[in-house]
């Protein structure tokens, strides 16, 4: 279970400066410890470690997302872990030391980088590895690429690495453009079951067709909020003897 910490604050009162905390806590018998942070006490505003697929160290909040995302720290037992924890300028820095650990620093991004989106289906086990990047000149709208290794390719999205925030077409196997988006927190499962779970978006093609996905989060026709036109071709080995 999740350690209920108080965190005490050591920042200057002066204008512009840092808000700045710290906390301690020894670990116990089990070899390690987990720990978010709840901003005033309010269970919907947590403070959360961020799924990242590069070395960056993110974190999110506040918000209602962070369940079950916790800060892990192990080592020996009655070994002190110390916490830091600052916010500037709407920024967040969370500074967490031990003598197993060392120095590991987490920060929350700016602007739309704050979020992450991730392609999901059957073509990667429904696994988080396709992230979408974010267009720095285009703020809003993130992009992937993605090579068809079969005739189809069939796509949910997950927001911020959580598979309970899932977004997807209302209408089954939607085109590119036409599936009016959902999202999870915004429907209701139907029958027992989440309406989710056998609404894709489809991408047609040729095998080695490299198509560009796009999600743009700033547009206002939900059904144009997901869309992709192919970018390349890239025959495989054996298309490429067949001719």
């Amino acid at each position: 279970a999740p350690l209920d910490l108080k965190v005490l604050p050591r920042s200057s009162a002066a204008e512009g400066a840092p808000l700045e905390f710290e906390m301690a806590f020894s670990i116990g018998p089990g070899g390690s410890e987990r720990f978010q942070l709840v901003r005033d006490r309010d269970p919907a505003q947590l403070i959360y470690p961020a799924p990242s697929l590069d070395d960056a160290f993110r974190m999110s909040g506040p918000d209602t997302h962070g369940k079950n995302r916790y800060w892990t720290v192990a080592g020996r037992e009655a070994e002190r872990v110390s916490v830091q924890f600052c916010i500037k300028d709407a920024q967040m820095m969370l500074t967490m030391k031990s003598g197993s650990l060392g120095y590991q620093t987490w920060e929350s991004a700016r602007g739309w980088s704050r979020r992450s989106f991730f392609l999901v289906g059957p073509f990667n086990n429904w696994s988080l590895m396709d992230e979408l990047e974010h267009r720095e000149d285009a703020p809003g709208t993130f992009a992937l690429r993605v090579k068809l290794e079969q005739w189809s390719l069939e796509f949910q999205i997950v927001q911020d690495g959580d598979v309970r925030r899932k977004m997807y077409p209302q209408a089954r196997r939607a085109a590119s453009g036409t599936g009016f988006l959902e999202r999870t927190e915004e429907s209701q499962a139907v029958g027992g079951i989440p309406p989710e779970e056998d609404r894709y978006w489809l991408i047609q093609g040729m095998p080695g067709s490299v198509f560009e996905v796009v999600l743009d989060l700033k547009e206002l026709d939900r059904r144009q909020m997901v869309t992709w036109t192919q970018v390349d071709f890239e025959p495989r080995s054996t298309d490429a003897l067949d001719w």
